[in-house]
């Protein structure tokens, strides 16, 4: 809360613009939003398995 009490006295006019600010501590990746709050594009999160296959093999190949 240090931060954002720092942040809304110095920037106190743009900081009444602000509708909402939502933080979570399960997520691990940021949604990027454009200029009319639209998502950029997809979240890749730390729990997505596509690439399974492929880390398996390089971990075969590439052993540490």
């Amino acid at each position: 809360m240090d931060g954002f009490d720092e942040l809304s006295s110095k920037a106190e006019k743009d900081m009444k613009r602000v509708e909402g600010i939502g933080l979570s501590g399960h997520m691990h990746s940021a949604i990027l939003m454009d200029s009319t709050d639209k998502p950029i594009g997809n979240a890749i999160l730390h729990n997505d398995v596509r690439a399974e296959k492929k880390a398996h093999e390089l971990n075969e190949k590439f052993p540490i």
